[in-house]
């Protein structure tokens, strides 16, 4: 049996894709879809907000907040 997907939530910055936050990544999907709604409900556009598979190495594996 192969194990379930597990995803990241970014937001879309001034330097490209970035962690929303430290604990948006190596999510399920009820989980992702949970983050997303309370990105949104926070004020954050639709349009700014992106899921990537965790092991996608194209977008940061960890939050580097400043």
């Amino acid at each position: 049996m192969t194990e379930a997907p597990r995803y990241k939530l970014l937001e879309l910055s001034t330097e490209g894709w970035n962690l929303i936050d430290k604990n948006a990544q190596n999510l399920t999907k009820e989980e992702c879809d949970n983050w997303i709604q309370k990105a949104m409900n926070n004020g954050v556009a639709q349009n700014r907000l992106k899921v990537a598979r965790n092991e996608d190495t194209r977008y940061p594996e960890n939050f580097a907040a400043l």
